[in-house]
């Protein structure tokens, strides 16, 4: 099995595993789940302590190929990860399902085993609708859906979906950075219909 893992040390030096072996050696674990307890270990309980679980959740992406990274297998990596992030007792945690803005089913992925494993706020995202987030939310398959994108293009989403309204398009052009355009000038519902 291949993994990867970056890790800036104490020092300040950037240190790069690429095998289960190198990381149990850079991070000093045992066999089990070396990437999975450094996030754990390293990271998470860092915040939970001084912050509390109570005020802290997290977003885990199982089968998004991210910077050329992925795991054949994620599954038991990430039961894994969800088990120990529940011992945490972390208000919620934040799934994306399929790839981060990408197809919903990118690579098999059993997402009700997370869903099971975690016994606090359960937030699905990528992709919904709000068809699918009604069946989703009925069937108890999450407590919460994230809408992303629609949010950023429709300031006043809550009450578009609510009315069964048209939806704003979003202009992916202007993302992650540059000025107000494409974050604050997309027209409200009520604001559409009175130009009109």
């Amino acid at each position: 099995m291949e993994a990867w893992l970056k890790v800036t040390n104490i020092l300040g030096q950037v240190e790069v595993a690429r095998t289960i072996a190198e990381i149990e050696q850079l991070v000093g674990l045992g066999p089990v789940a070396p990437v999975a307890d450094a996030v754990h270990q390293h990271q998470t309980v860092e915040v939970t302590t001084e912050a509390g679980g109570e005020r802290t959740g997290i977003r885990i992406s199982p089968v998004t190929p991210a910077n050329d990274v992925s795991d054949a297998n994620p599954q038991p990596l990430f039961d894994y990860i969800v088990d120990q992030l529940n011992a945490l007792k972390l208000t919620y945690i934040h799934v994306i399902e399929g790839a981060t803005g990408g197809p919903r089913d990118n690579a098999p992925f059993d997402y009700a085993s997370l869903r099971k494993r975690f016994k606090q706020a359960y937030v699905a995202n990528n992709g919904y609708d709000v068809a699918l987030a009604e069946k989703v939310l009925e069937a108890g398959a999450a407590d919460l859906i994230a809408f992303g994108k629609p949010f950023i293009s429709n300031p006043d989403l809550a009450e578009r979906l609510k009315a069964g309204a048209p939806l704003n398009e979003w202009d992916k052009a202007t993302f992650y950075g540059g000025g107000a355009k494409g974050y604050t000038d997309y027209p409200t519902l009520k604001a559409t219909e009175a130009a009109e």
